[in-house]
């Protein structure tokens, strides 16, 4: 049986919620025998500050901690507007699954803020499985 997906993106933010996802994420690949990529972005303030090494090192141990020897992955930090990051990285990694985490904020929080995973389902063109904070 041919394998579902083959290139998996996780952006991840460090909140509650990266590591069930990176647990979910290797659940997925090691099924389909796919690459997992794990996407960080920063925002240029970020970068200009110099957040950038110390996320690198972070994600770097993170990923290792749950992904190593047990699926083909790569990590990958971004400097940049977040969904525009996200949807690049479909294109660059030929992702054809995204897995990414929400909050399921509501009202005039999610209003203010603004939903990464809102306007990644609308204008994923490949499909996105979220997980949601229980």
């Amino acid at each position: 049986m041919a394998e579902l997906f083959t290139s998996i993106l996780c952006p991840i933010d460090f909140d509650e919620l990266y590591i069930d996802a990176l647990e979910l994420c290797k659940k997925v690949a090691q099924q389909n025998n796919a690459k997992l990529y794990v996407l960080k972005v920063m925002s240029d303030y970020g970068s200009e500050h110099g957040w950038e090494a110390g996320s690198r090192i972070s994600l770097q141990q993170q990923a290792k901690a749950c992904l190593a020897g047990e699926v083909p992955y790569e990590f990958v930090i971004r400097t940049g507007e977040v969904v525009n990051e996200i949807l690049a990285a479909i294109r660059t990694f030929e992702a054809d699954l995204i897995v990414i985490p929400t909050h399921g904020r509501r009202g005039l929080t999610r209003a203010m803020l603004g939903s990464v995973a809102e306007q990644i389902i609308r204008q994923s063109p490949v499909p996105v499985l979220t997980l949601r904070s229980r």
